[in-house]
This record gives structure tokens, C-alpha cells and sequence, in this order.
């Protein structure tokens, strides 16, 4: 083995060395989310690794949205892999492993599921919240609407309460706001308001304790979208 595939190979094992290290400590509730990491010092005497190392790991450990590095203030347990997700997503179109018609279609798959799951327990409150995001297009400036068709859509699998789904449907949503940007210039008027029509349906559904109605809603939805693709 070469010089610098042995330096890898040793960059690796201290790597997961200090990775399985912050694991045990979050098992043994250490360290939670929000929490602040021993300093590079600290890590570098108790597991024995350079503190260029731990540095190294630490950075690896925040690309990936597992830590959050503060200037000045140390390093804090985050938790937040949706930035991680939104990168492997963006390359996969780029390489033509997936195309938006493939991500427009999961989500479609996802919030037919987030809203049976929202519908049995939905409160006030995450009602308003998505009630709030409803727009019409004719009164709003361009860039809202973008924004506020993201917010509509993650408020409801918000609502479901299950944060596995939040993680999965944040990623895809950022990677497809241009192709919302687009889809939503293509559209004529008319379109857009038929989009909001559809979203409000959607809403409705929730409101109305109507499954059928809001389902029937969504599917259109996505229908529509793949029509103005």
C-alpha cells in the first residue's frame, strides 16, 4: 500500500473513530440535539487522534449537517441532513440518474400519505398555518407565490408530525424550486389560478374532515404540473 492510501485509509479510521465516540455519547444522552461538543482538545486527548484530525473529522461531521460549527463559540450537535439530501439529489439530476418528472412523482407519493396522516389528527393552529400560505396569484408578486407554493405544501406534511417525512420532502422541495420557478413563468394566468384553486381544495379537504376531496385535489395538482412541464 502506497504512503498516501495508508494516510487515507488512517484519516478514515479516525474519522469514524470520533463519529462512533459522539454516537455512544448521544446513546448515553451526553450530548442532544442543540448540545455543545468537548472542544477539539478535549476530543483529541480522550481519543488519542491529532488535533488536525479532529478538526478534519469535525468538518466532515458539519458538511454533512450532523454538527454546526459557531466561530468562536465550539461546535453544537445539529441533526439537520437536509442539506446533505438536497446535494446527492441536485447530482442525481445532474447526471441524469433521475429527472424532475421522477421527484415530481414522489412527491406526489408522499403528500397523498402526509395528508392521511394529517387529516386524523390536524389541530387549529397547523390549519392556519396552512391556510395562511393560500394565495391569489393576481394579487401577489411573483416571487411570493414561488415561496408561498413551497410553504403550502410542506405545511401539510408538517402537520403529519413525522420527521422522517420532513427531512425527505424539504430536500426535494429545494431542488425543485427552479423547476417551480419555471413551470410557474410558463404558466398563463389562468393556470396559475387554476393552481390556486386546486390548492385551496387541498385545504378544504383538511377543513372538512373530506379524504376524497383533498386526495382528488392533489392528484390534480400534480396532474396540472406535469402538464406544464
Amino acid at each position: 500500500m502506497s504512503t498516501s492510501a495508508q494516510g487515507d485509509c488512517m484519516e478514515n479510521k479516525e474519522y469514524f473513530k470520533v463519529i462512533e465516540y459522539i454516537k455512544e455519547q448521544m446513546k448515553n444522552g451526553t450530548i442532544q440535539i442543540g448540545g455543545k461538543l468537548e472542544t477539539e482538545r478535549k476530543l483529541s486527548e480522550k481519543l488519542g487522534i491529532s488535533r488536525p484530525s479532529i478538526r478534519e473529522a469535525l468538518r466532515s461531521m458539519e458538511n454533512i449537517g450532523l454538527i454546526e460549527s459557531k466561530q468562536g463559540s465550539g461546535n453544537y450537535l445539529l441533526g439537520d441532513f437536509s442539506k446533505n439530501l438536497t446535494e446527492s439529489f441536485s447530482l442525481m439530476l445532474l447526471m441524469k440518474q433521475v429527472d424532475y418528472v421522477d421527484i415530481t412523482e414522489v412527491r406526489r407519493a408522499i403528500e397523498l400519505e402526509a395528508y392521511k396522516i394529517a387529516m386524523r389528527s390536524i389541530s387549529d393552529q397547523q390549519l392556519k398555518d396552512i391556510k395562511s400560505c393560500l394565495v391569489n396569484p393576481l394579487n401577489e408578486r411573483f416571487e411570493n407565490e414561488i415561496l408561498f407554493d413551497r410553504s403550502f405544501h410542506f405545511a401539510i406534511v408538517k402537520a403529519t408530525g413525522n420527521g422522517f417525512m420532513m427531512n425527505i420532502v424539504e430536500p426535494l422541495a429545494s431542488v425543485c424550486e427552479e423547476l417551480i420557478e419555471k413551470t410557474l413563468k410558463k404558466a398563463t394566468i389562468d393556470e396559475r389560478e387554476q393552481l390556486a384553486q386546486l390548492h385551496m381544495q387541498i385545504y378544504l379537504g383538511l377543513e372538512e374532515k373530506n379524504l376524497e376531496k383533498g386526495l382528488s385535489a392533489i392528484n390534480a395538482h400534480y396532474d396540472l404540473i406535469n402538464q406544464l412541464q
